[in-house]
């Protein structure tokens, strides 16, 4: 697993190592509705496949209000690939206190190398959002398996 921790290190270095750019995001109506649909789809769908889509799509909205069902669908969706995009989604709405979330994800998502990566991966890109859990990252480098 030495890999997973050259991904931890890469990340952590990239966290701090660039500049962020906060951007002032405004909804429309449409896309409130978007969100509402695509959290319901993440809830009730049995088609791992549409609740992926769903997860990556409420990503690129980036409105908060789908993050506690992602954070969900991240501990307890059955299929990895709904997971991943979970945490990719949650790593491009990028709000404060996320990153805590997601390292508590990660441990409950031991075993799921994938997903893990995704987490890590979720982090790296939150930067400035998530500098306080970079010392809870590094710990993760002493540990054999994450």
């Amino acid at each position: 697993m030495n890999w997973i921790k050259i991904v931890v290190v890469s990340l952590c270095l990239s966290m701090f190592s660039f500049s962020s750019v906060l951007a002032v995001q405004t909804w429309t109506a449409q896309d409130l509705k978007a969100v509402t649909r695509l959290i319901n789809t993440m809830k009730t769908d049995k088609n791992f496949n549409n609740r992926r889509k769903a997860a990556m799509e409420l990503g690129l909205i980036g409105h908060p209000q789908a993050i506690d069902q992602l954070l969900f669908s991240l501990e307890r969706d059955a299929f990895d690939d709904v997971r991943i995009a979970s945490a990719n989604s949650l790593g491009r709405i990028n709000k404060p206190g996320v990153a805590k979330r997601l390292l508590l994800s990660f441990k409950r998502n031991k075993g799921r190398t994938d997903v893990q990566v995704a987490i890590i991966g979720a982090i790296g890109n939150m930067r400035k959002n998530a500098t306080d859990v970079a010392p809870y990252m590094v710990q993760l480098l002493k540990h054999k398996s994450p």
